[in-house]
């Protein structure tokens, strides 16, 4: 995963999203880049620092927006809006292991420019030129992120495959669980306990 997708802020100026594909906040100008094992290396004006992962992420801006425990990155509330490129899954191909069948994974579409918004309510996919789809929330039936996508089904649509060009993967996996279990909880449909391979209550 790109280090722009982990780190969804900078933990030197802890400003979000603003850390490119090639490593530099645009911000601040801290240097990223990976260290030894799976850490990640900043070069910034107060000297060079390598950290875990985990480390870094426990500098960035959580906050507890409810007062339940349940964190969101950067503590903004919903709506977010932002570019991304969304594949729309087109049938399914079997994966062999010479003549047995291991099972089936999806094939998706070619990558289709627009513009996701995420709402206390509803996930949209806006084309430039109009159209797209909404789905309410209460609909999600599993959120899957990848190294660079994150794969959404929803009740009654094909599932999709969603990218963010400028944006984070691990930023918009914690959006969209913070505001799907906000709204599982409110249309008391329990508490959410997983998300993959499906959303699951208790």
């Amino acid at each position: 995963m790109p280090i722009k997708d982990v780190l969804w802020a900078c933990p030197i100026c802890h400003r979000i999203e603003s850390i490119g594909p090639d490593g530099g906040c645009a911000a601040c100008s801290a240097a990223f880049s990976r260290g030894a094992g799976a850490n990640i290396r900043v070069t910034h004006a107060g000297g060079t620092d390598e950290r875990s992962v985990a480390a870094w992420l426990a500098r960035l801006p959580w906050a507890d927006l409810d007062g339940d425990g349940r964190s969101l990155p950067g503590g903004i509330r919903a709506p977010f809006v932002q570019p991304a490129q969304v594949r729309q899954a087109a049938g399914d191909q079997p994966v062999r292991r010479g003549s047995d069948c291991l099972g089936f994974v999806e094939q998706f579409g070619p990558p289709i420019d627009g513009e996701l918004e995420l709402t206390d309510e509803t996930l949209a996919f806006s084309l430039p030129g109009g159209g797209g789809w909404r789905c309410s929330l209460l609909d999600v039936t599993a959120i899957s992120p990848a190294s660079s996508a994150i794969q959404l089904k929803t009740r009654g649509m094909p599932a999709v495959s969603v990218r963010f060009p400028a944006g984070s993967i691990r930023l918009w996996e914690q959006r969209l669980q913070y505001c799907v279990r906000r709204a599982f909880s409110r249309a008391g449909q329990g508490e959410i306990t997983e998300f993959q391979p499906r959303v699951r209550t208790q």
